[in-house]
């Protein structure tokens, strides 16, 4: 039983490249409740280091432990925010119906609006033997040459 999770870090090249999924790892535990070995069993390569480490430095409850230790397998699932986009703004937004779609006087609708990419919080879930990660997902800004 996992007692004490030092939370992953989502790569900053695997959150740029939008990669996702989940990491198998095998870890042995002693006695004590501390890993004595970890081995990635699958998952993608880019995130593989990240629950590598996170497993090795966590620390377990070893029930019906014998001298030897226990293996146990932990899943870590590598996600990002779904909804909202970049570049958010709060208020209103305006929308142009098809008859009015070049007069500047066209009325404004209130829209839903997520929080910035910035302030969306990392979420980081434990279920028995499952670590979830999510994290928002990066946002390029660009702006045209004038």
């Amino acid at each position: 039983m996992l007692t004490k999770l030092v939370p992953p870090v989502f790569p900053a090249l695997a959150r740029q490249a939008r990669i996702t999924g989940d990491v198998k790892v095998q870890v042995l535990i002693r006695k004590d409740g501390s890993v004595e070995s970890a081995e990635v069993i699958s998952g993608h390569p880019m995130v593989k280091q990240a629950a590598l480490e996170s497993a090795q430095k966590s620390e377990f409850e070893c029930r019906d432990c014998n001298d030897m230790g226990i293996s146990s397998s932990l899943t870590y699932t590598f996600g990002l925010w779904d909804h909202g986009g970049c570049g958010d703004v709060v208020g209103v937004q305006p929308v142009r119906s098809p008859r009015c779609l070049y007069l500047w006087k066209c009325g404004a609708r209130p829209f839903r609006v997520w929080p910035a990419p910035e302030e969306r919080p990392n979420e980081v879930t434990l279920s028995p033997g499952h670590v979830t990660i999510i994290v928002a997902p990066p946002c390029v800004n660009t702006q045209t040459a004038r």
